[in-house]
């Protein structure tokens, strides 16, 4: 959970010379393997991880939950969503068990709600959300309220997916918890850039530059390289009009911030000075600012100086 790759690897080939078909300890190194970027090695555990399910006496077990929490986890990182019938199937056994505890229960949940996100399902992303709510705070493998926040995402309700995404990030931090960290700010960036408010750009940017610092130093290369791609896309994407600008109301609060007068605005932009004024008047209106001054904050916090 802390990026200590070298021990993870130690400590689960230890418990796989014991024990070389158990479920758990296949599914631990099929995600390191591929959050490093080792496709083949992450493929191979996966085949094993098939293999190995299939030989345990179906029911609500712990390797049941941890399948159906952990491949949806995996196909998040490759982008592959191939294997997720292997994760339904296991979500199915352990829920359709009266006997199944709470903790496998909510890994098969996790599971299912990963799986409807990957798969842009808001109805079924809708079903597991209430039923998740309650593991919000705690951590499973993967961060729950990430879980939760890409759940709300696929449901349309970005406030609400704002607000889990946040509870991860001080989760990730507090627990020194850096990949699932580097994770959340990727997707918590991606669901802000759909979103596209006003302050979204900048925040996004900031978190990808985290997600970018920490996966570089963890070595975490399928996303430095994804997380590089979207801050490339962001970066070049048009800056949203906040407060309803018109395009004319930016370009002459962007001026104002750059400290011209009504007259250089108007020769700058080939308007006449009552224009100027008309659009500063609309300005102040629509951003609620008192003058000039305040105008000029609002461009420089919207990044429009």
């Amino acid at each position: 959970y802390q990026g200590d790759w070298k021990a993870a690897r130690e400590f689960n080939d230890r418990g796989l010379s014991v024990s070389p078909s158990d479920s758990r300890l296949l599914a631990s190194r099929m995600l390191l393997e591929f959050e490093l970027g080792n496709s083949a090695d992450g493929q191979r555990y996966l085949d094993q991880l098939t293999e190995a399910i299939n030989l345990v006496t179906p029911g609500p077990r712990y390797d049941q939950g941890t399948t159906a929490s952990k491949v949806p986890l995996a196909a998040h990182i490759t982008g592959s969503v191939d294997n997720l019938p292997l994760a339904e199937k296991a979500a199915a056994t352990v829920l359709s068990a009266e006997t199944a505890t709470p903790l496998v229960s909510r890994l098969a949940r996790l599971g299912l709600g990963s799986i409807a996100f990957l798969k842009g399902d808001a109805e079924a992303a809708r079903e597991q959300y209430d039923k998740l709510l309650p593991a919000s705070g705690s951590y499973i493998f993967v961060s729950c309220d990430r879980v939760l926040g890409l759940m709300a995402q696929t449901m349309g309700e970005m406030d609400q997916a704002a607000t889990h995404f946040e509870a991860s990030l001080a989760f990730g931090r507090d627990a020194s918890y850096r990949p699932d960290l580097a994770w959340t700010c990727h997707d918590y960036a991606a669901m802000l850039l759909t979103r596209n408010g006003a302050e979204d750009r900048a925040k996004a940017l900031e978190l990808l530059d985290e997600s970018v610092a920490i996966s570089s130093e963890l070595l975490i290369f399928p996303l430095n390289d994804r997380t590089n791609v979207l801050r490339e896309s962001a970066v070049s994407a048009p800056v949203p009009a906040p407060a309803g600008l018109s395009r004319r109301e930016m370009e002459v609060i962007r001026l104002v911030a750059a400290g011209r007068t009504d007259r250089e605005i108007g020769e700058e932009l080939f308007i006449s000075i009552k224009t100027v004024g008309n659009h500063m008047s609309n300005t102040l209106n629509k951003t609620g600012a008192a003058n000039r001054a305040e105008a000029a904050s609002f461009a420089t916090r919207h990044g429009l100086d």
